[in-house]
Formats: C-alpha cells, structure tokens, sequence
C-alpha cells in the first residue's frame, strides 16, 4: 500500500489541477460511504453503474439503493443520457499526467462515463503506474490488446476560437476519481 503513496500523491496533484476529484479509500465499503456522501452533495438521484469487480467486491449498486438513489446496471444505452451520475472501473492511472484509462470495448462503460453530467471513477489502487509508457507496456503485456481504449485526463473541456474555455459540453462537467486500497475487499 505505502509503495503507491508517492504515485497517488502524484496523481492527485496533476489531476487536481484540470479539475478533477481525487478520494482515496481503504476498502470498498468506505468507497461506498464516500461516493454515498459526495452524490448526496451534489443532489444526484439517477446513477447508472457498469458493474467492476469493485463495485461486485463492495456492493455498491446495494448501498447505493439503501442511501435512496435509483440504480440502474442494465439497459443503460437508454438510462445513461437522462442519469446524474455514471459510475465504471478504469484499468489504470498514469501518474505523470493525472489520466485514467479504460478498456472501454464494453459500451457500458463508455456509456456511464460519457453521458452523465458526472463520472465517479473507481480505480484500484494497484492499476497506478508512474509514466503513460508503464501503463502501455503494463497494457501490451497483458496479451490481448483491447479495440477501443479511453483515456480520461479531467472533466471534459473546450474552448472556442476565442480561447473561452468550457467544461461539460462534450462529456461529464465533474470527474470523481476514487482510488480503493486492499484490492477493494469490503
């Protein structure tokens, strides 16, 4: 746990600085008290989940429903549009940049982390690499390479011709990045 402090604290200043989010927890359970507690601040109702092993591992869709939110894990090609909050797993975190990526040939996590007006992003820990080359070679080594990779560097962004930036248009206005130690055992 402690040899992925300087990454994460790395991570979180980059991250930061483009406007994301970034939690730290040290077990699923306390990820879901947290993620919880930040969508009742942000007065969401709606959340689409494409289930990981972390929110399987926790539970979250579960506690979720519990704390009063309406869940949906399914048919989320029509839930996703009209959602507050899309919730996914990425596969890794690259340090140097403050960026996540996913292999997001599922469409349900493309979905949920483009489409609602917020992305909770859960990541474990061990996915935290120093250097975008690590990630790819971290990736490479895995044996097949995905067809579709996403990479998420902050909420979404743009500027017109006279530089006036905007965030939200073109995907999620706020990025929520959760880290989960412990492999995300409850």
């Amino acid at each position: 746990m402690s040899n992925y402090t300087n990454l994460y604290t790395n991570f979180k200043q980059k991250a930061e600085a483009i406007s994301a989010q970034v939690f730290r927890a040290s077990s699923m359970s306390e990820a879901n008290e947290l993620i919880t507690n930040l969508l009742k601040e942000y007065n969401a109702h709606k959340v689409v989940l494409s289930h990981s092993s972390l929110s399987r591992t926790g539970k979250l869709d579960e506690a979720l429903v519990e704390q009063g939110f309406q869940v949906h894990t399914t048919n989320l090609r029509k839930e996703a549009p009209t959602a507050d909050v899309g919730i996914s797993q990425l596969d890794f975190a690259i340090a140097e940049t403050g960026t996540l990526a996913q292999d997001a040939s599922n469409v349900d996590s493309r979905l949920v982390s483009t489409l609602p007006l917020i992305h909770v992003a859960l990541v474990p820990i061990e996915a935290l690499n120093a250097t975008f080359g690590e990630a790819m070679t971290t990736l490479y080594n895995g044996g097949s390479v995905p067809g579709y990779i996403n990479f998420i560097t902050g909420p979404s962004r743009t500027s017109d011709i006279e530089r006036v930036l905007t965030i939200g248009v073109h995907g999620p206005e706020k990025l929520l990045i959760v880290f989960v130690d412990q492999g995300g055992q409850a």
